[in-house]
Protein backbone atom coordinates (compact mmCIF):
# COMPACT_ATOMS: atom_id res chain seq x y z
CA UNK A 1 0.00 0.00 0.00
CA UNK A 2 2.86 2.21 0.18
CA UNK A 3 3.13 5.45 -2.22
CA UNK A 4 5.37 6.20 -5.07
CA UNK A 5 7.56 9.22 -4.85
CA UNK A 6 6.00 11.82 -7.09
CA UNK A 7 8.25 12.45 -10.49
CA UNK A 8 9.50 16.23 -11.28
CA UNK A 9 6.55 18.33 -12.43
CA UNK A 10 6.90 19.25 -16.20
CA UNK A 11 5.14 22.17 -15.80
CA UNK A 12 6.54 25.29 -13.79
CA UNK A 13 4.98 27.79 -11.38
CA UNK A 14 6.73 30.52 -12.46
CA UNK A 15 5.75 30.47 -16.57
CA UNK A 16 3.17 32.46 -14.95
CA UNK A 17 4.44 35.38 -14.11
CA UNK A 18 3.98 39.40 -14.62
CA UNK A 19 7.31 42.07 -14.96
CA UNK A 20 7.12 44.47 -12.34
CA UNK A 21 7.75 46.92 -15.35
CA UNK A 22 4.24 46.26 -15.98
CA UNK A 23 3.09 48.43 -13.53
CA UNK A 24 5.37 51.93 -13.76
CA UNK A 25 4.18 54.58 -13.21
CA UNK A 26 1.09 53.18 -11.40
CA UNK A 27 0.56 53.35 -7.76
CA UNK A 28 0.72 49.53 -7.72
CA UNK A 29 0.58 47.89 -4.23
CA UNK A 30 1.68 44.13 -4.29
CA UNK A 31 -0.24 41.13 -1.89
CA UNK A 32 1.34 38.03 -1.53
CA UNK A 33 4.38 39.00 -4.13
CA UNK A 34 6.93 35.92 -4.38
CA UNK A 35 9.48 36.47 -2.10
CA UNK A 36 12.91 34.53 -2.42
CA UNK A 37 13.39 31.29 -1.11
CA UNK A 38 15.70 29.69 1.60
CA UNK A 39 17.41 27.20 -0.34
CA UNK A 40 18.74 25.76 3.21
CA UNK A 41 14.98 25.58 4.50
CA UNK A 42 13.15 21.65 4.43
CA UNK A 43 11.71 20.25 1.93
CA UNK A 44 7.85 20.45 0.92
CA UNK A 45 7.77 16.81 2.08
CA UNK A 46 9.81 17.21 5.76
CA UNK A 47 7.47 19.82 6.34
CA UNK A 48 4.39 18.21 5.79
CA UNK A 49 5.38 15.23 7.39
CA UNK A 50 6.24 17.78 10.56
CA UNK A 51 3.11 19.22 10.40
CA UNK A 52 1.02 16.23 10.73
CA UNK A 53 2.99 14.63 13.59
CA UNK A 54 3.05 17.57 15.36
CA UNK A 55 -0.04 19.64 14.52
CA UNK A 56 -0.47 23.00 16.11
CA UNK A 57 -3.77 21.93 18.52
CA UNK A 58 -4.43 18.74 18.01
CA UNK A 59 -2.51 15.20 19.00
CA UNK A 60 -0.29 13.55 16.57
CA UNK A 61 -1.67 11.74 13.77
CA UNK A 62 -0.16 8.24 14.74
CA UNK A 63 -1.86 9.00 18.13
CA UNK A 64 -5.37 10.40 16.20
CA UNK A 65 -5.37 7.33 13.94
CA UNK A 66 -6.99 4.24 15.96
CA UNK A 67 -6.15 0.58 14.74
CA UNK A 68 -7.98 -0.58 12.15
CA UNK A 69 -9.50 2.58 11.06
CA UNK A 70 -10.62 3.28 7.87
CA UNK A 71 -9.14 6.67 7.18
CA UNK A 72 -10.34 8.91 4.44
CA UNK A 73 -8.16 12.02 2.58
CA UNK A 74 -10.62 14.81 1.14
CA UNK A 75 -8.12 16.03 -1.37
CA UNK A 76 -8.18 19.64 -3.12
CA UNK A 77 -6.51 19.53 -6.61
CA UNK A 78 -5.52 23.03 -6.00
CA UNK A 79 -3.00 22.44 -3.56
CA UNK A 80 0.59 23.69 -4.32
CA UNK A 81 2.71 20.97 -5.55
CA UNK A 82 -0.34 19.13 -4.98
CA UNK A 83 1.41 15.76 -5.76
CA UNK A 84 4.67 16.24 -3.24
CA UNK A 85 2.34 16.85 -0.66
CA UNK A 86 -0.30 13.60 -0.87
CA UNK A 87 3.17 11.23 -1.39
CA UNK A 88 4.43 12.81 2.09
CA UNK A 89 0.44 12.30 3.38
CA UNK A 90 0.46 9.08 2.77
CA UNK A 91 4.04 8.21 4.13
CA UNK A 92 2.42 9.18 7.33
CA UNK A 93 -0.70 7.53 7.15
CA UNK A 94 0.92 4.31 6.49
CA UNK A 95 2.96 4.27 9.19
CA UNK A 96 -0.35 4.43 11.96
CA UNK A 97 -2.64 1.50 12.43
CA UNK A 98 -5.07 2.72 9.88
CA UNK A 99 -7.07 -0.53 8.55
CA UNK A 100 -7.72 1.22 4.86
CA UNK A 101 -6.50 4.76 3.61
CA UNK A 102 -8.42 6.22 0.35
CA UNK A 103 -7.87 9.24 -1.21
CA UNK A 104 -11.15 11.36 -3.16
CA UNK A 105 -10.63 14.17 -4.99
CA UNK A 106 -12.53 17.21 -5.44
CA UNK A 107 -14.71 16.94 -8.65
CA UNK A 108 -13.03 20.25 -10.42
CA UNK A 109 -9.52 18.20 -10.38
CA UNK A 110 -8.37 17.67 -14.24
CA UNK A 111 -7.84 14.33 -15.74
CA UNK A 112 -4.20 15.33 -15.94
CA UNK A 113 -3.79 15.83 -12.27
CA UNK A 114 -5.45 12.86 -11.78
CA UNK A 115 -3.54 10.72 -13.64
CA UNK A 116 -0.48 12.35 -11.99
CA UNK A 117 -2.04 11.90 -7.98
CA UNK A 118 -3.13 7.98 -9.25
CA UNK A 119 0.89 7.41 -9.51
CA UNK A 120 1.93 8.85 -6.52
CA UNK A 121 -1.08 6.96 -4.82
CA UNK A 122 0.31 3.56 -6.19
CA UNK A 123 -1.75 1.01 -4.26
CA UNK A 124 -3.46 3.31 -2.25
CA UNK A 125 -7.10 3.29 -4.00
CA UNK A 126 -7.84 7.21 -5.20
CA UNK A 127 -10.94 8.25 -6.93
CA UNK A 128 -12.63 11.72 -7.80
CA UNK A 129 -15.90 12.43 -6.13
CA UNK A 130 -19.18 12.02 -8.59
CA UNK A 131 -21.72 14.21 -6.95
CA UNK A 132 -24.44 13.07 -9.48
CA UNK A 133 -23.73 9.68 -8.61
CA UNK A 134 -26.52 8.62 -5.64
CA UNK A 135 -24.41 5.18 -5.35
CA UNK A 136 -21.38 6.82 -4.53
CA UNK A 137 -23.01 8.99 -1.58
CA UNK A 138 -24.54 8.79 1.65
CA UNK A 139 -26.78 10.46 3.66
CA UNK A 140 -25.36 12.77 6.58
CA UNK A 141 -28.16 15.79 7.91
CA UNK A 142 -30.82 17.89 6.47
CA UNK A 143 -29.78 22.21 6.38
CA UNK A 144 -32.21 24.54 8.29
CA UNK A 145 -34.99 24.19 5.48
CA UNK A 146 -35.30 20.20 6.10
CA UNK A 147 -33.26 19.77 3.09
CA UNK A 148 -31.54 16.32 3.05
CA UNK A 149 -27.54 16.56 2.41
CA UNK A 150 -25.56 13.94 0.72
CA UNK A 151 -21.83 13.86 0.79
CA UNK A 152 -19.02 10.70 -0.50
CA UNK A 153 -19.63 7.48 1.27
CA UNK A 154 -15.99 7.56 1.32
CA UNK A 155 -16.03 10.40 3.75
CA UNK A 156 -19.49 9.21 5.78
CA UNK A 157 -18.22 5.66 6.10
CA UNK A 158 -14.55 6.36 6.97
CA UNK A 159 -13.88 6.84 11.11
CA UNK A 160 -11.36 9.23 10.58
CA UNK A 161 -11.11 11.92 7.59
CA UNK A 162 -8.64 14.48 6.72
CA UNK A 163 -9.20 17.16 4.57
CA UNK A 164 -5.99 18.25 2.44
CA UNK A 165 -6.81 21.77 1.71
CA UNK A 166 -5.00 24.58 -0.27
CA UNK A 167 -4.60 27.38 2.76
CA UNK A 168 -8.05 30.39 1.40
CA UNK A 169 -7.83 33.55 3.31
CA UNK A 170 -11.43 34.65 2.42
CA UNK A 171 -12.91 31.54 4.13
CA UNK A 172 -13.51 32.34 7.93
CA UNK A 173 -13.88 35.85 6.79
CA UNK A 174 -17.61 34.76 4.44
CA UNK A 175 -17.88 31.72 7.12
CA UNK A 176 -17.18 29.15 4.55
CA UNK A 177 -15.89 25.76 5.74
CA UNK A 178 -12.08 25.73 6.35
CA UNK A 179 -12.20 21.75 5.56
CA UNK A 180 -13.02 22.61 1.95
CA UNK A 181 -15.43 19.52 2.41
CA UNK A 182 -18.57 21.34 1.79
CA UNK A 183 -20.10 21.89 -0.91
CA UNK A 184 -17.39 20.85 -2.69
CA UNK A 185 -17.76 17.07 -2.09
CA UNK A 186 -21.80 17.05 -1.12
CA UNK A 187 -24.68 15.62 -3.98
CA UNK A 188 -25.44 18.24 -7.10
CA UNK A 189 -28.60 18.95 -5.85
CA UNK A 190 -27.42 20.38 -2.31
CA UNK A 191 -24.55 22.09 -4.78
CA UNK A 192 -26.71 23.66 -6.55
CA UNK A 193 -28.85 24.62 -3.63
CA UNK A 194 -25.91 26.41 -2.31
CA UNK A 195 -25.02 28.33 -5.34
CA UNK A 196 -28.09 29.84 -5.47
CA UNK A 197 -27.80 30.35 -1.87
CA UNK A 198 -24.71 32.21 -2.54
CA UNK A 199 -26.00 34.44 -5.21
CA UNK A 200 -28.75 35.73 -3.09
CA UNK A 201 -26.92 35.89 0.07
CA UNK A 202 -28.66 33.29 1.79
CA UNK A 203 -25.62 31.04 2.53
CA UNK A 204 -24.58 33.76 5.55
CA UNK A 205 -27.33 32.35 7.34
CA UNK A 206 -27.02 30.94 10.67
CA UNK A 207 -29.07 27.81 11.88
CA UNK A 208 -30.89 29.09 15.40
CA UNK A 209 -29.37 26.18 17.69
CA UNK A 210 -25.86 25.99 16.21
CA UNK A 211 -25.03 29.94 15.49
CA UNK A 212 -23.13 28.06 12.46
CA UNK A 213 -23.58 28.62 8.92
CA UNK A 214 -24.22 25.52 7.04
CA UNK A 215 -20.72 25.16 5.09
CA UNK A 216 -19.17 25.27 8.77
CA UNK A 217 -21.81 22.88 10.15
CA UNK A 218 -21.48 20.00 7.45
CA UNK A 219 -17.93 19.59 8.58
CA UNK A 220 -18.56 19.20 12.31
CA UNK A 221 -21.77 17.00 11.30
CA UNK A 222 -19.14 14.96 9.44
CA UNK A 223 -16.55 14.53 12.63
CA UNK A 224 -13.62 15.92 10.95
CA UNK A 225 -10.90 16.59 13.79
CA UNK A 226 -7.75 17.55 11.85
CA UNK A 227 -6.95 19.83 8.45
CA UNK A 228 -3.81 19.98 6.68
CA UNK A 229 -3.66 22.98 4.97
CA UNK A 230 -0.76 24.14 2.35
CA UNK A 231 0.11 27.87 2.41
CA UNK A 232 0.63 29.27 -1.09
CA UNK A 233 4.02 31.59 -1.84
CA UNK A 234 2.96 34.28 -4.89
CA UNK A 235 4.93 32.47 -7.06
CA UNK A 236 2.07 29.74 -6.62
CA UNK A 237 4.14 26.89 -5.00
CA UNK A 238 3.92 25.74 -1.14
CA UNK A 239 5.39 27.86 1.23
CA UNK A 240 3.94 26.73 4.31
CA UNK A 241 2.67 23.22 5.37
CA UNK A 242 0.14 23.57 8.82
CA UNK A 243 -1.83 21.14 10.42
CA UNK A 244 -4.53 21.67 13.35
CA UNK A 245 -8.46 21.88 13.84
CA UNK A 246 -10.78 24.29 12.13
CA UNK A 247 -10.70 26.38 15.01
CA UNK A 248 -7.06 27.00 14.20
CA UNK A 249 -7.37 27.07 10.60
CA UNK A 250 -9.79 29.82 11.34
CA UNK A 251 -6.47 31.17 13.11
CA UNK A 252 -4.01 30.94 10.04
CA UNK A 253 -6.16 32.48 7.77
CA UNK A 254 -6.73 35.78 10.38
CA UNK A 255 -2.61 36.14 10.36
CA UNK A 256 -2.44 35.96 6.97
CA UNK A 257 -5.79 38.27 6.24
CA UNK A 258 -4.51 42.21 4.83
CA UNK A 259 -6.46 45.12 4.53
CA UNK A 260 -6.86 46.25 0.72
CA UNK A 261 -7.95 49.59 -0.22
CA UNK A 262 -9.98 49.23 -3.14
CA UNK A 263 -8.39 50.44 -6.66
CA UNK A 264 -10.22 50.88 -9.87
CA UNK A 265 -7.70 48.20 -11.59
CA UNK A 266 -6.60 45.18 -9.95
CA UNK A 267 -4.39 42.56 -11.68
CA UNK A 268 -5.00 38.98 -10.56
CA UNK A 269 -1.99 36.51 -11.36
CA UNK A 270 -2.95 33.10 -11.33
CA UNK A 271 0.27 31.54 -10.28
CA UNK A 272 0.93 27.91 -9.97
CA UNK A 273 1.61 24.83 -12.01
CA UNK A 274 -0.85 23.89 -15.31
CA UNK A 275 -3.32 21.61 -13.48
CA UNK A 276 -4.18 25.19 -11.55
CA UNK A 277 -4.54 26.86 -14.71
CA UNK A 278 -8.44 26.19 -14.73
CA UNK A 279 -11.69 27.66 -14.93
CA UNK A 280 -12.96 27.27 -11.29
CA UNK A 281 -9.16 29.28 -9.97
CA UNK A 282 -10.41 31.83 -12.87
CA UNK A 283 -13.88 32.57 -11.06
CA UNK A 284 -11.81 32.52 -7.89
CA UNK A 285 -9.39 34.91 -9.49
CA UNK A 286 -12.30 37.18 -10.36
CA UNK A 287 -14.12 36.90 -6.99
CA UNK A 288 -11.08 38.18 -5.38
CA UNK A 289 -10.24 40.66 -7.46
CA UNK A 290 -13.61 41.61 -7.52
CA UNK A 291 -13.23 42.38 -3.40
CA UNK A 292 -10.08 44.08 -4.06
CA UNK A 293 -11.51 46.82 -6.75
CA UNK A 294 -13.51 49.83 -6.53
CA UNK A 295 -17.48 48.89 -7.42
CA UNK A 296 -16.84 48.57 -10.75
CA UNK A 297 -13.16 48.09 -11.20
CA UNK A 298 -11.49 46.89 -14.64
CA UNK A 299 -10.29 43.33 -13.62
CA UNK A 300 -7.14 41.56 -15.19
CA UNK A 301 -6.69 38.12 -14.69
CA UNK A 302 -3.32 36.69 -15.93
CA UNK A 303 -3.39 32.87 -16.51
CA UNK A 304 -1.81 29.85 -18.65
CA UNK A 305 -5.59 28.88 -19.17
CA UNK A 306 -5.98 26.64 -21.81
CA UNK A 307 -8.92 24.70 -21.12
CA UNK A 308 -11.78 26.44 -23.91
CA UNK A 309 -15.51 26.98 -22.50
CA UNK A 310 -18.30 24.61 -23.05
CA UNK A 311 -21.65 24.54 -22.92
CA UNK A 312 -23.60 27.65 -20.92
CA UNK A 313 -19.96 29.30 -20.29
CA UNK A 314 -19.41 29.16 -24.28
CA UNK A 315 -22.37 31.72 -24.48
CA UNK A 316 -22.18 33.61 -21.57
CA UNK A 317 -22.47 37.04 -23.42
CA UNK A 318 -25.88 35.95 -24.50
CA UNK A 319 -27.73 34.19 -21.87
CA UNK A 320 -30.50 35.85 -19.60
CA UNK A 321 -29.49 36.92 -16.14
CA UNK A 322 -31.53 34.33 -14.52
CA UNK A 323 -30.82 31.30 -16.62
CA UNK A 324 -29.31 29.03 -13.63
CA UNK A 325 -32.99 29.68 -11.52
CA UNK A 326 -35.27 28.59 -14.79
CA UNK A 327 -32.48 25.37 -15.60
CA UNK A 328 -33.15 24.08 -12.07
CA UNK A 329 -36.78 24.39 -12.51
CA UNK A 330 -36.66 21.99 -15.69
CA UNK A 331 -33.55 19.86 -15.40
CA UNK A 332 -32.91 16.36 -16.01
CA UNK A 333 -32.65 13.94 -12.65
CA UNK A 334 -30.98 10.87 -12.38
CA UNK A 335 -32.42 8.80 -9.54
CA UNK A 336 -33.44 11.58 -7.96
CA UNK A 337 -30.51 13.66 -8.79
CA UNK A 338 -30.10 16.62 -10.87
CA UNK A 339 -26.88 15.85 -13.57
CA UNK A 340 -24.05 18.30 -12.42
CA UNK A 341 -22.98 20.52 -15.40
CA UNK A 342 -19.53 21.92 -14.09
CA UNK A 343 -19.61 24.72 -17.00
CA UNK A 344 -22.82 26.02 -16.20
CA UNK A 345 -22.02 26.42 -12.60
CA UNK A 346 -19.44 28.70 -13.39
CA UNK A 347 -21.49 30.53 -16.02
CA UNK A 348 -23.74 31.26 -13.14
CA UNK A 349 -21.19 32.28 -10.93
CA UNK A 350 -19.51 34.54 -13.69
CA UNK A 351 -21.97 36.16 -14.79
CA UNK A 352 -23.26 38.59 -12.29
CA UNK A 353 -19.23 39.50 -11.61
CA UNK A 354 -19.08 40.28 -15.76
CA UNK A 355 -22.16 42.41 -15.63
CA UNK A 356 -20.30 44.59 -13.07
CA UNK A 357 -16.73 44.69 -13.30
CA UNK A 358 -14.78 44.78 -17.24
CA UNK A 359 -12.63 41.66 -16.97
CA UNK A 360 -9.60 41.00 -18.87
CA UNK A 361 -8.26 37.64 -19.54
CA UNK A 362 -5.07 36.41 -20.57
CA UNK A 363 -4.63 33.00 -21.44
CA UNK A 364 -3.64 30.29 -23.82
CA UNK A 365 -7.16 30.75 -25.52
CA UNK A 366 -8.20 32.58 -29.10
CA UNK A 367 -9.88 35.87 -28.21
CA UNK A 368 -13.31 34.94 -29.95
CA UNK A 369 -13.36 32.53 -27.52
CA UNK A 370 -12.91 34.74 -24.61
CA UNK A 371 -15.01 37.69 -25.88
CA UNK A 372 -17.82 35.02 -26.38
CA UNK A 373 -18.21 34.53 -22.85
CA UNK A 374 -18.41 38.71 -21.96
CA UNK A 375 -14.61 39.25 -21.08
CA UNK A 376 -11.85 41.13 -23.09
CA UNK A 377 -8.39 39.88 -23.74
CA UNK A 378 -5.17 41.57 -23.01
CA UNK A 379 -2.23 39.36 -25.15
CA UNK A 380 0.85 40.91 -23.69
CA UNK A 381 3.16 42.43 -20.69
CA UNK A 382 3.00 45.55 -23.14
CA UNK A 383 -0.59 45.30 -23.38
CA UNK A 384 -1.02 45.67 -19.93
CA UNK A 385 1.62 48.24 -18.96
CA UNK A 386 -0.66 50.57 -21.47
CA UNK A 387 -3.62 49.58 -19.58
CA UNK A 388 -2.28 50.09 -16.26
CA UNK A 389 -0.88 53.85 -17.42
CA UNK A 390 -4.46 54.43 -17.39
CA UNK A 391 -5.26 54.10 -13.87
CA UNK A 392 -3.82 56.44 -10.83
CA UNK A 393 -3.54 52.83 -8.81
CA UNK A 394 -4.07 49.37 -8.64
CA UNK A 395 -3.82 45.85 -6.53
CA UNK A 396 -1.96 43.11 -7.94
CA UNK A 397 -2.84 39.90 -5.79
CA UNK A 398 -0.39 37.25 -6.60
CA UNK A 399 -1.39 33.47 -6.46
CA UNK A 400 -4.36 35.09 -6.62
CA UNK A 401 -6.74 32.10 -5.41
CA UNK A 402 -5.26 32.27 -2.33
CA UNK A 403 -7.73 35.04 -1.29
CA UNK A 404 -10.37 32.69 -2.26
CA UNK A 405 -13.31 31.67 0.25
CA UNK A 406 -13.80 28.64 -1.28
Amino acid sequence: MSARPPAESSSSASAVRVSSECFDPTDARHFNAPVARDANEPSLQERVIQALRQPEDFPGIDQAVFEGDQVAIALDPNVPQVDQVLAATLQVLQETSAAEIEVLVWDEATPEIMERLREVAGETPLTQHLCDHRETLSYLAADVDAMPIYLSRVLVDADFVLPLVALRTGVAEDRGDVSGIFPAMADSATKQRFALAQRSGASFATDPKSGQTIAEEVPWQLGVQLILAIESGGDGLAAAAHAGTALQAKQWISEKGTEVDAAPLVVAILAGEQHQQTWENVLRAIEVAAEAGQPEATIVVWSNLIQPPQSELAILDDLPFDFLQANSEQQELVNGLPRWQRFQALAAALQPLLRQHRVLLHSGLDRDVVESIGMGVIESEEELANLCRNFSSCNVLHAASSFASS
